[in-house]
């Protein structure tokens, strides 16, 4: 898991250890994190994606550079129960979905050039 246990709670190693074992190994184990274990560990490890997060423009310290994770996983809650989404008419406006649009342009940076 991301570089293996080293700065990875014992609790989300654990979650996903067993959400593994629940699908019979289908997937690697850090396929089974959920976004905001991802945010989790780099607050922990905040020194290891500092460089990373500011070269995308998330800069001011450890809170500012990760609140977009919070933003992030409001829209996926939507986008992942879209019946909800459905029943209470909600539409994505066009900055959300520039603001998607962004966050997957600089996450799949962050994947490339983040080592652990």
């Amino acid at each position: 898991m991301i570089g293996g246990m080293k700065g990875v709670a014992l609790t989300i190693r654990q979650k996903c250890a067993e959400r593994f074992e629940e699908e019979k190994g289908q997937f690697p184990k850090e396929a089974y994190l959920d976004l905001i274990d991802l945010k989790t560990i780099m607050t922990a490890n905040f020194a290891n994606f500092e460089a990373a997060l500011k070269s995308v423009g998330y800069e001011g310290g450890k809170k500012r550079s990760l609140e977009w994770m919070d933003r992030l996983n409001k829209t996926r809650r939507l986008v992942g129960h879209p019946l909800k989404r459905h029943i209470a008419g909600y539409d994505f406006s066009s900055e959300e979905c520039s603001f998607l649009t962004q966050c997957d342009e600089r996450t799949r940076f962050l994947r490339r050039s983040v080592k652990f």
